[in-house]
């Protein structure tokens, strides 16, 4: 009888400590989602086969809530406003096509079934004018110009968009109110690499910096507000963006 006992106590504890390794072992191997006390704001596009695509506001925690981001989960940033755009590169099918890029990646964002390719084909051109069309070839290595300007892309962006804004010229607080509205805006900067001009896609801001996807490797980049405002500034403060549906 007692080495009866004795079995079953030693069983019992032979099955206790194999639920508590199994217990360890899916702590160890479960991810867990880092969770910040401050909410930040982001703003998200929500859209059904019926409805224009608009803008839903929510309070959220963490950078891991945001798919299509590389940037670190913490520290989160103060005032952070986020968009959580598609993370789209012009290579290697449009290796001077930075800007037809970035604006695929905000009508993408806008809920528009369009993609690089077919928009860099659809772009208007013209042999000198950037304001008119595309100078160049997006789809060949820089050239002496490779470029085109908001003005030109006005109607290429209102037919997928429904609506177009020319927004060169406007400050860095317009920028951020098209971001509070859940809209990105594509801008023109100057950086060193060839030829200068390069255009990015903003998708957010916090209390120090501005946020954009850079069309050059298709990922999220961070740069200070006044290293921004420089850069834009060198390009005019061009522009573009759409409208919030009514």
């Amino acid at each position: 009888m007692n080495n009866m006992n004795k079995k079953y106590k030693l069983m019992l504890l032979l099955i206790f400590i194999s639920l508590t390794l199994t217990f360890v072992s899916c702590a160890e191997n479960t991810p867990v989602l880092i969770r910040i006390e401050s909410p930040v704001v982001s703003v998200q596009s929500s859209s059904s086969p019926d409805t224009t695509p608009t803008a839903e506001i929510k309070t959220t925690p963490a950078f891991t809530d945001f798919p299509n981001s590389t940037i670190p989960p913490t520290p989160t940033p103060l005032g952070l406003v986020f968009l959580d755009v598609p993370l789209i590169s012009q290579f290697p099918e449009l290796p001077a096509g930075c800007e037809i890029t970035a604006v695929t990646i905000m009508l993408q964002y806008s809920g528009a079934d369009v993609n690089k390719i077919d928009l860099a084909k659809e772009m208007p051109r013209h042999e000198s004018n950037t304001n008119k069309g595309f100078v160049g070839d997006p789809f060949k290595p820089y050239g002496t110009i490779n470029t085109i300007m908001p003005s030109a892309l006005m109607k290429l962006v209102s037919k997928y968009a429904g609506s177009s804004i020319n927004m060169t010229g406007n400050n860095i607080n317009a920028l951020k109110s098209q971001i509070d509205a859940g809209i990105p805006v594509v801008t023109w900067i100057t950086v060193s690499e060839p030829n200068g001009l390069h255009c990015v896609c903003v998708n957010g801001y916090d209390d120090k910096n501005i946020y954009y996807i850079d069309p050059k490797d298709g990922q999220q980049k961070i740069v200070p507000n006044s290293k921004f405002s420089e850069q834009w500034n060198l390009q005019k403060r061009r522009a573009i963006s759409y409208k919030t549906a009514s």
